[in-house]
């Protein structure tokens, strides 16, 4: 078994969970929550098939930020030519392509490459959650939210085809419960800025018409998206759920 980032998956030729990518569009827990628990999220397990696993659960981790490591990222102008580091997404590079920077996840097998890469000025940025701990100013732009962090709980296809149907039925369960509990503790957003500035981080939020202009370039990423009919279809299904919840909170600005 394994608990696997969903944002992954496109790597390995899988396609279903493209949607849950789709730049700005689930902005919120609220929706985050509907999303994983809808009718879709079990059509988009299903083409896991592919890869070798059975996929058990959608479970939430977080909403995704973008903090810099310098001036805040406020508006297009801020994204051109620089590096941000990102986890390894084909959906994830090709929306920061989209806003002119390069999506790199600065790993490898030392570890000191992410390190080298803040010493040496030449990362912007990270996608990433509210970080904890930092050795350097970082400045999060609150409602500049890409995405969220869903994983995919997996069980190898064959070991899971040798489980009695009770004992299939018992883990289907258990993957449930583990995704209520994955809803019921995403990191409130409001309450996490809150912590950061206490800890010296800076918080400040984009303009709505700079936030549009940043949503309207990614407009490619969508039109690739939509090729797939799947995804497509997810996608649409995502617009209606988020038609009808609420609003991402305003987070109140901070500074150093």
């Amino acid at each position: 078994m394994g608990m696997i980032p969903a944002r992954a998956w496109d790597t390995e030729g899988v396609t279903s969970l493209r949607a849950l990518q789709a730049p700005f569009l689930v902005t919120t827990n609220d929706l985050t929550a509907q999303v994983v628990r809808a009718d879709m999220a079990n059509e988009m397990l299903t083409g896991l098939d592919k890869a070798g696993v059975t996929g058990l659960a959608l479970v939430p981790e977080s909403l995704r930020i973008i903090y810099s490591f310098g001036k805040p990222f406020l508006s297009l102008r801020n994204f051109e030519g620089v590096t941000i580091r990102v986890p390894t997404s084909n959906t994830s590079s090709q929306l920061f392509d989209a806003l002119g920077a390069t999506a790199d996840d600065l790993v490898d097998p030392t570890g000191n490459r992410f390190d080298e890469a803040i010493a040496k000025g030449t990362v912007a940025g990270v996608e990433g959650q509210f970080p904890s701990t930092f050795d350097v100013p970082t400045a999060v732009t609150a409602n500049l939210v890409p995405f969220p962090k869903v994983n995919t709980l997996v069980i190898n296809h064959a070991k899971f085809a040798q489980l009695t149907q009770a004992q299939q039925t018992m883990l289907r369960i258990a993957a449930v419960k583990t995704r209520d509990w994955g809803v019921e503790t995403i990191p409130d957003t409001a309450t996490s800025a809150a912590q950061y500035c206490k800890d010296g981080g800076t918080v400040t939020n984009t303009t709505d018409a700079k936030l549009a202009d940043i949503q309207r370039a990614t407009q490619p990423v969508y039109t690739q998206l939509e090729e797939d009919p799947q995804t497509k279809s997810f996608i649409d299904q995502i617009h209606d759920l988020k038609d009808n919840s609420g609003a991402p909170t305003r987070i109140t600005p901070c500074t150093r």
